[in-house]
């Protein structure tokens, strides 16, 4: 069927003839041969394209393509040797010769094109009595994607031509009434997700993630696989969704979803192409310990297949088509050429990438400059290691060396009224004239199709133009510096329908080690406990309860869990691991984490719990309308749980997440720069820091050799008071920075006290020798041998030391000073308990001889006092402090000295909840006009406009669109 434009009479053409001239033209290169019999093949030979620009008053230029597939050009290569192996079998298609038309759609970037151009030809014009011709191809072979090939068998089906895919495996592409002429030689991903889930059966994984590509290939595999693994009782704890062209924030934001789930086992149903910048990414971060379980479309793909890969994927089980060895295709390969294809685009690419050199063809010319770059005309492929030649292990490429044959035999079928190899008495003559071919009969002849290659490989089609599933199981492993896809079972339709599999366990390599990992929400409960159902979670997410009566403190239930039996005293030491399971107060360890009450029972902090400050610092934002800001965060549970809480205190207020980025741990220069770009190339003026001193000191460093200035800092108690940054070199970047602090208090006699501790005092005290050695370096009793200057002990503490005498403003030290207090006050209380009103069993009290420490974790749970500096001191029942910071701001004053100063308090008190007061006359801001900076995504519209919101960014960044006719708006 010819798509085109119908003229009688016109372009100086006879009243009497009729002209049908094709509306454009594919302007697509191709590798071409003629013959009898056309088939058609659709390949991604470039996976790049630049879009020329569009007028919309001229015709566009054709695309350009770029970045050349080797793995494509090598299916392509198999459909022509293929093609050109039956040309040369006399008992196949006799006198009937089968050319091809072979098209680059440039990564499915252009699969229309490519199809309307199989379907139209490329000649321009037709002159004949109807204004028709017969199909320029017979059946078409491609696309190597599930996504692009239903755009292309959407269109091509119309003119009902047969297409036969050997990659697409997408079960959606089985439905027979949408795509009734497709059919390929790959299993469908149905079966696919039948092997998967028989897998994971296999090794008992009943908590599993899932990664999907955002296309039908991923969404419909993993579909189909949960439907398959919930029948076994298997739990899917997340499913993540990416694409190629996906920003980076949505890849971080998949990434950060593996990071913090519990799975151990995560399958990834997803092309090589749009699963490779989150492999680098898993790998940047250093995410290891996870099992990963691949669809067939990355298993075995060259790409990701490196040792840096394997850091982090060593150990990835999946599913293959089963490999096969082309006796003769080697020589074929090597034998590619541009002198032997002069008019093949696609060959002179390969050539010139594969020998380095570029070919020039008789009769050629080229500029004398460039002559160091032409080829001599030696060069020769025939002893090339590139895996290119490697035909030992073909899969894919075999799917495409049986669709080409199986449409052959339906053509000879159709032909000749015979299936081929068929003993004959007599030569074989047509049944059908050539040019009376319908595509209908060639789909209908497809179908019947089945044979057995010389391979012993029966194809056939079922109903729904699918292929017998069998699978090979691959396990990548690590073998002399290189990765190995390395096979180890099989899996396999029986004649029954059932499915058989088969694995040699003991030759996997786990990513976990050698032993099989376990993959479970929760342990299976213990004799005398029974599953409790966490609420809102899933069913494979459960708590071991006992609905008993609970045993008294004093008491353990017996092994059995029928009685309850006194406990005994044990005294531990302190190089025993139940050590440091007592009551445990902290005085600097604030992550929201540890207030988690079933993990750490006996924790108790007096520094305020990180999702108080976050509150604070969400506060700080919408006070001075800072609407578009980054976050910078450490690479550790203080960072992550710090930006997780402020991201779920942002909603609902108008504030939106410019970017956000992670400083490494282990300190990357590159990583650090790649860092900063963002933050230059952002238009958020405002800049929130969780990170500890440690990382931001390296970062900063770097930070003002990049002269990036204009940023208005807002810190976390980690690094706000480090004394480090208030040197004048840091004033042009630091410089009105503004965040909270831990509050600050006073202690009475402290100084005095510093005074008095020293080696000659504390003779027998380490840490005080230690002291002495850091801060005079000297040591009053030096190690023999000891390079180190003898000192007396008793040297007076000098100005200098103002690091360790500095008593003004303590904030740490006063954490730790109202921590002693809260157990002495607990002590007090505890001893003043009057025998018969005790808090314990039979209404005791605590022995003062044996006080255990559960009783005294009773007291300090009910602790309530003031400080002497005016502060509340009491735990909630996660064994949090009130929460109370100082607001701190940079100032700078002309001598060149930095302080940092309290603006103001937040506090949260039992009575009146949580307060926040600020200064702002005191503020001092870093920026020419000396008031807060804004720092917005997009200003604010004027009236007679309105806001377009911009379609895949946050919501505050937006247009402003002149309202239409009859239309007005007269507010900002």
């Amino acid at each position: 069927m010819l798509l085109c434009l119908l003229f009688v009479g016109a372009f100086g053409a006879d009243h009497d003839t009729t002209v049908c001239e094709m509306l454009g033209s594919p302007g697509l290169p191709l590798l071409a041969k003629e013959g009898d019999l056309i088939i058609g093949g659709a390949f991604s030979i470039h996976t790049q394209v630049s879009n020329p620009p569009l007028s919309f008053t001229d015709t566009p230029d054709p695309l350009k393509c770029s970045s050349f597939n080797f793995r494509e050009f090598k299916f392509a290569q198999a459909m022509i040797f293929a093609i050109n192996e039956i040309n040369k079998n006399p008992e196949m298609l006799p006198n009937v010769t089968l050319g091809y038309k072979i098209y680059d759609n440039c990564g499915a970037m252009d699969i229309l094109r490519a199809a309307l151009a199989l379907v139209s030809g490329i000649e321009g014009e037709v002159s004949d009595d109807n204004c028709t011709r017969g199909e320029t191809v017979q059946a078409i072979l491609g696309h190597s994607g599930s996504r692009p090939t239903i755009a292309f068998e959407q269109v091509v089906g119309r003119f009902h031509i047969p297409v036969v895919s050997y990659f697409s495996t997408c079960a959606c592409l089985s439905d027979r009434a949408k795509y009734p002429t497709f059919f390929r030689t790959i299993p469908s991903d149905y079966f696919q997700a039948k092997a998967l889930a028989a897998l994971v059966k296999r090794f008992g994984w009943q908590w599993i993630g899932a990664i999907q590509s955002d296309n039908d290939y991923g969404r419909n595999g993993i579909l189909a696989f949960t439907e398959e693994v919930k029948k076994l009782g298997v739990c899917i704890a997340f499913v993540g969704t990416i694409l190629r062209t996906h920003t980076m924030d949505k890849i971080l934001d998949v990434v950060e979803m593996i990071k913090q789930s519990t799975v151990k086992v995560i399958l990834a149903f997803i092309p090589e192409g749009d699963f490779y910048p989150l492999m680098k990414e898993v790998v940047k971060q250093n995410i290891t310990g996870i099992q990963w379980i691949a669809s067939e479309a990355w298993i075995t793909a060259p790409r990701p297949s490196t040792p840096e890969i394997y850091k982090a994927f060593g150990g990835a089980l999946g599913f293959v088509v089963q490999k096969m060895a082309i006796p003769n295709l080697k020589p074929f390969l090597t034998g590619i050429s541009p002198h032997a294809d002069p008019s093949g685009t696609f060959v002179r690419n390969f050539w010139e990438i594969m020998v380095g050199c570029r070919s020039v063809l008789p009769g050629e010319h080229t500029a004398t400059e460039a002559t160091n770059e032409m080829c001599t005309g030696n060069e020769t492929l025939l002893y090339s290691q590139d895996m290119f030649f490697n035909v030992t292990q073909l899969r894919v490429s075999y799917n495409v060396y049986k669709a080409v044959y199986a449409i052959a035999h339906a053509l000879h079928q159709l032909v000749f009224c015979q299936p081929a190899h068929q003993p004959a008495e007599k030569p074989l003559r047509p049944c059908l004239n050539i040019s009376e071919i319908q595509t209908k009969q060639v789909t209908a002849h497809l179908q019947k199709v089945h044979f057995r290659n010389q391979f012993g490989d029966n194809v056939l089609f079922d109903e729904n133009g699918d292929p017998p599933a069998s699978y090979d199981i691959i396990n990548w492993q690590l073998r002399d510096g290189q990765v190995q896809h390395v096979s180890l079972g099989h899996f396999a339709s029986a004649a029954n329908g059932d499915y058989k599999l088969s694995v040699r366990e003991e030759e996997i390599v786990w990513r976990t080690g050698k032993m099989v990992p376990s993959s479970v929400c929760s342990n299976v409960c213990p004799v005398g406990t029974r599953k409790a159902q966490i609420k809102g979670k899933s069913t494979c997410c459960f708590d071991c309860a006992a609905d008993c009566t609970p045993c008294p403190r004093e008491y353990w239930s017996s092994e059995r869990k029928d009685a309850c039996i006194p406990k005994t005293v044990e005294f531990l030491t302190y190089h025993e691991p139940m050590g440091i399971a007592i009551t445990a107060i902290s005085y600097f360890s604030s992550c929201a984490c540890l207030s988690d009450r079933r993990k750490y029972p006996t924790f108790f902090r007096v520094i305020p719990n990180d999702d108080y400050q976050v509150k604070a610092i969400a506060q700080l934002l919408v006070r001075f309308n800072w609407t578009w800001v980054g976050l910078l965060r450490g690479d550790h549970e203080y960072g992550r749980f710090a930006v997780q809480g402020l991201m779920r205190e942002l909603q609902g207020t108008k504030v939106c997440v410019a970017y956000q980025e992670m400083i490494p741990l282990l300190y990357n220069h590159q990583a650090a720069l790649e860092i900063m770009q963002v933050m230059r190339s952002s238009s958020a003026k405002v800049v929130v820091v969780f990170s500890a001193e440690g990382e931001m000191t390296p970062f900063l460093r770097d930070y003002m050799t990049q002269n990036i200035t204009g940023i208005q800092w807002v810190a976390s108690e980690a690094w706000v008071t480090a004394s480090v940054f208030t040197g004048s070199e840091y004033y042009p970047y630091l410089g009105g920075t503004i965040g909270f602090g831990i509050r600050k208090g006073q202690i009475s006699r402290l100084g005095d006290y510093l005074q008095t501790v020293n080696p000659e005092k504390y003779p027998d005290n380490v840490l005080v020798q230690e002291l002495w050695e850091a801060l005079y370096g000297c040591s009053p009793s030096p190690p023999s041998g000891s390079m180190m200057t003898p000192c007396s002990g008793l040297e007076s503490l000098l100005e200098q030391h103002s690091a360790y005498m500095n008593t003004s403003s303590p904030r740490v030290a006063y954490n730790v000073y109202k921590a002693v207090y809260a157990i002495a006050h607990s002590l007090h209380n505890l001893l003043i308990c009057q025998p018969q009103n005790g808090p314990f069993g039979n209404n005791s009290c605590a022995q003062e001889d044996n006080i255990h420490p559960w009783q005294l974790m009773h007291y300090l749970e009910k602790v309530n006092f003031t400080t002497p500096f005016g502060d509340q001191v009491s735990f909630d029942e996660n064994g949090d402090a009130l929460a109370i910071y100082d607001i701190m701001n940079w100032i700078w004053f002309p001598d060149g000295r930095t302080k940092v100063q309290t603006v103001g308090v937040v506090k949260k008190s039992l009575f009146k909840g949580e307060e926040l007061t600020l200064h702002e006359d005191k503020i001092f801001w870093n920026f020419d006009s000396k008031q807060p900076p804004r720092s917005v995504c997009s200003e604010s519209c004027p009236p007679g406009t309105r806001m377009a919101r911009k379609k895949g960014e946050a919501e505050c960044c937006f247009d402003c669109i002149p309202c239409s006719e009859g239309k007005i708006s007269n507010k900002t």
